[in-house]
């Protein structure tokens, strides 16, 4: 049984080194015209500030998980509703029902 996992897991690691090498060769024969680099170049650029605008998202909703606001209610109720539901499961446990 053991020597079957093992030859699993081998093959998993030769198919990604071989899905990686493939990858790198055809991405290095794209890229080996000046054309294509450009070409490729602002096509990266073009979805670069799609992907950054995520990011300060989610570091805002971090930057408000850290620092809670009691003015905001609607968090306000949501952080009560889960402390609640965690003694309720806990009591549920512990009685047995």
């Amino acid at each position: 049984m053991k020597n079957k996992l093992d030859w699993l897991k081998n093959r998993k690691v030769i198919f990604i080194s071989g899905i990686t090498l493939s990858t790198l060769g055809v991405t290095t024969y794209l890229l080996k015209d000046e054309e294509n680099r450009t070409k490729t170049k602002q096509l990266l650029g073009k979805l670069k500030p799609a992907g950054s605008s995520n990011l300060s998202v989610e570091k805002s909703e971090l930057q408000k998980a850290g620092t809670p606001d009691p003015m905001d209610t609607e968090d306000n109720k949501m952080v009560s509703e889960g402390s609640t539901f965690s003694v309720q499961y806990y009591n549920k446990v512990r009685n047995g029902n």
